[in-house]
């Protein structure tokens, strides 16, 4: 049986995708993690609208500091999702 030169072995649940001439591959643990951290990104979205929140600048920047750590990830994963639809 030939090697696959260019993937190597891939674990079975991966998820491979193309995109202008790049190939992208997730496993299917690292897909549900990048949709846990999506959900709670939404969550902090929310959390940040909430009145007892807004009104409490200590837990107004706690919020938006963690919201904004995990924010460049979730921007990428909902592009690569644009992507693959």
């Amino acid at each position: 049986m030939a090697e696959n030169r260019v993937w190597g072995d891939v674990a079975p649940d991966a998820i491979i995708t193309e995109s202008w001439g790049w190939f992208t591959m997730l496993s299917r643990p690292a897909i549900d993690k990048l949709q846990a951290i999506e959900r709670r990104y939404d969550e902090l979205t929310e959390a940040m609208s909430v009145p007892d929140v807004a009104s409490n600048p200590q837990r107004l920047q706690e919020i938006g500091r963690e919201r904004s750590g995990i924010e460049e990830t979730v921007s990428a994963f909902r592009e690569l999702n644009v992507v693959e639809r």
